[in-house]
């Protein structure tokens, strides 16, 4: 069975004075998702906030139990490795788009 799991956090940075700042962390971030983890990982919101982004990312899988366990593993590691970053808020929706 093909399992999706579609995450958005939002995130709040205090400590970011410019978009410049912003993006440096954000795209970073994004990057670790996709090399590491190997998810689907883009910006998708609060692209003009210098404190707020909105990071979506995807992980297709055969296990939701698996997928769930990558997700709070990167979710640990975004929180662990950018402490001066605030994760406001978490939604994971399942997705099932294939029955077998």
């Amino acid at each position: 069975m093909t399992v999706v799991l579609a995450v958005r956090i939002e995130l709040r940075l205090p400590g970011s004075h410019s978009l410049k700042e912003k993006r440096h962390v954000v795209r970073s971030m994004v990057e670790r998702l996709q090399r590491r983890n190997h998810f689907a990982a883009a910006e998708v919101g609060g692209n003009d906030a210098w404190q707020r982004a909105v990071i979506s990312f995807c992980a297709v899988g055969n296990s939701e139990r698996l997928l769930r366990s990558a997700v709070d593993a990167a979710l640990g590691g975004i929180e662990r490795d950018w402490p001066e970053v605030t994760v406001q808020e978490v939604e994971i929706e399942a997705l099932r788009p294939f029955e077998d």
